[in-house]
């Protein structure tokens, strides 16, 4: 059986694709070096990511794509695939974006990490262009009709999928995501605070950066000795102050230290160093960086929402995301009770153990393999 992967459309580090590509990088080389040897593994993809995929066990095949042509990328994915599809005589194609193309030749497998252009749809009408999110809402519930095996990433976003097409309940499986170490040679970056929170967050509703300065400003109040807080996802506090209704208190704003752009050494140095970890986000397919904390042995105070719990379960202290006082006092309890802080880092460490990558994998050929 010759099993495809679409990989064509895929760069590395560009803006919304960041966390599909590492995933499916992540997938890839792992189903090289486990599916069995009746099958082949090939990926169609491009010259960019051919170092990431063109590994052993890949059957590798790159194609002249412009990425910058919104065009020629949905000429791809709707049709050009095929051509592809027929020509590298595959039995069945994966598409890691969860667009299936139209009259799709072989059997075909999505893997939709979430739905959350259906969630800006009801809840931030607007803030997406309203014509591509319709688009991509289309396309997406299209491809959740139309193919042959859906792989999603959470049992929140399986049943995020059945409310769009409640038909589609027999060929979906759940598959969370696996787990890739950060934790080699992260020295404390020079210039920060000894003692902080570290958050990530973006200028999007739904990573709530308003609901993160609410519940450190409420904090900062509530603490005889607070931690400050360096943000990762905003360059500046303008944006935020903004939406918050309030101004922020210079004492506080002293205390706050944000960053857009860092590389990969910075972040998870900045990340490995702090006291704690806040992540307010109020949707997510899956949550990846909970685990990242729990890797680098900084308790959590996570949101309790989407799939967030099915992915922190007791490792964390789970909060209201809209809820900035309940957020305040977890942030407060690690500050003030040391106990509490080696309690949860000794349970992040054991949660870890539920995101081996080698079992997600046997989980992926079980489910590519099928009939």
């Amino acid at each position: 059986m010759r099993i495809g992967f679409d990989c064509a459309k895929l760069v590395k580090g560009t803006s919304k694709s960041i966390g599909i590509y590492n995933i499916t990088k992540s997938v890839v080389v792992r189903l090289a070096g486990q599916l069995p040897g009746e099958h082949q593994l090939v990926v169609i993809g491009n010259d960019s990511n051919r170092e990431d995929f063109a590994v052993d066990g890949v059957e590798f095949h790159s194609v002249d794509l412009n990425i910058e042509s919104t065009k020629a990328l949905l000429l791809w994915e709707t049709v050009k695939v095929n051509s592809y599809i027929k020509k590298l005589k595959l039995d069945e194609i994966v598409f890691p974006r969860g667009f299936t193309s139209l009259f799709c030749p072989v059997k075909d497998v999505i893997i939709i990490h979430d739905l959350i252009p259906f969630y800006y749809d009801k809840h931030f009408p607007g803030v997406l262009n309203r014509v591509q999110n319709a688009y991509v809402m289309m396309r997406m519930k299209s491809s959740i009709k139309s193919a042959d095996k859906i792989i999603t990433i959470s049992e929140y976003s399986k049943n995020d999928i059945l409310k769009i097409v409640p038909k589609a309940e027999k060929k979906v499986s759940v598959i969370l995501h696996g787990y890739e170490p950060h934790n080699g040679g992260l020295e404390k970056i020079k210039n920060v605070p000894e003692n902080y929170f570290y958050g990530i967050t973006s200028r999007l509703p739904h990573k709530n950066a308003v609901g993160l300065i609410k519940a450190y400003m409420l904090y900062h109040e509530m603490t005889d000795e607070p931690y400050d807080l360096v943000i990762a996802g905003i360059s500046e506090l303008s944006a935020v102050e903004d939406k918050l209704g309030e101004p922020i208190p210079e004492a506080i704003k002293k205390c706050i230290h944000c960053n857009k752009f860092m590389d990969d050494k910075k972040f998870y140095s900045l990340f490995a160093h702090a006291k704690g970890f806040v992540f307010l986000s109020l949707i997510e397919g899956f949550g990846l960086p909970p685990l990242e904390a729990m890797e680098l042995g900084v308790p959590v105070v996570c949101s309790n929402a989407a799939s967030l719990p099915e992915v922190v379960k007791d490792a964390g202290l789970l909060v209201n995301p809209e809820d900035a006082r309940e957020a305040a006092e977890a942030m407060k309890h690690i500050t003030e009770n040391p106990e509490l802080a080696r309690e949860l880092i000794r349970k992040g460490y054991d949660n870890l153990k539920n995101f081996n990558w080698e079992e997600r994998v046997e989980r992926y050929i079980e489910v590519l393999t099928s009939k």
